[in-house]
């Protein structure tokens, strides 16, 4: 009987020992902490995506103000409407216009300032290149204004009136006031020699 008793209570101890074990799994099982990192990772996750999506907007219409700002205009007149040496520049509404303006003539207008009507005389005009240029003779008592041909300066801004005579373009004898005038597109300035022509008869 004393052995039938021993085993009865073996029995029934390792049965409440699996019964507890058991037990103890279902609740390390069922505990909550085993679903929170889960929901944590998810609302990381979920926080992540958000943010991108908001500040995507923003980088883009960052990019897209800032590109009218960098922009810039700028308006050149064609270099064959260009002479001169002097230059002037104004600006609005982002254009730049630069505009050369003509350079005044120099230079021997006249190789001898005492000749006769039949005396080849030799003339120079320096200015801009391009630009036509004529030499005006004015007689100082009538105020006839008498003139060689107007010529356009080569690339060095020259032109040459060479061996022509007074008696050619009614330089008659007189004293004559010597003036060069260089004009372009609507521009002209005017240079006068600080001395005259004197014509014997």
């Amino acid at each position: 009987m004393k052995k039938q008793v021993k085993k009865s209570r073996s029995s029934l101890v390792l049965s409440i020992l699996a019964i507890a074990v058991v037990v103890l799994v279902v609740l390390f099982l069922t505990k909550p902490w085993s679903s929170n990192p889960t929901k944590k990772v998810e609302n990381q996750t979920t926080t992540n995506h958000s943010s991108v999506t908001k500040t995507s907007p923003n980088t883009q219409s960052s990019a897209t103000n800032s590109a009218p700002n960098s922009a810039t205009t700028t308006t050149l007149e064609p270099s064959s409407n260009k002479v001169g040496t002097g230059t002037s520049t104004s600006s609005g509404n982002g254009n730049t216009t630069t505009t050369t303006t003509i350079t005044t003539p120099s230079g021997d207008f006249v190789s001898a300032y005492s000749v006769d009507s039949d005396t080849p005389i030799n003339s120079v005009c320096n200015t801009s290149p391009s630009v036509t240029c004529q030499i005006n003779f004015t007689n100082t008592l009538s105020n006839v204004t008498e003139s060689l041909p107007a010529e356009v300066t080569n690339s060095d801004g020259s032109t040459y009136w060479q061996g022509w005579e007074p008696q050619d373009y009614n330089i008659t004898a007189g004293i004559w006031q010597i003036t060069a005038v260089a004009t372009y597109n609507g521009q002209s300035t005017t240079a006068t020699d600080s001395m005259n022509l004197s014509v014997q008869p």
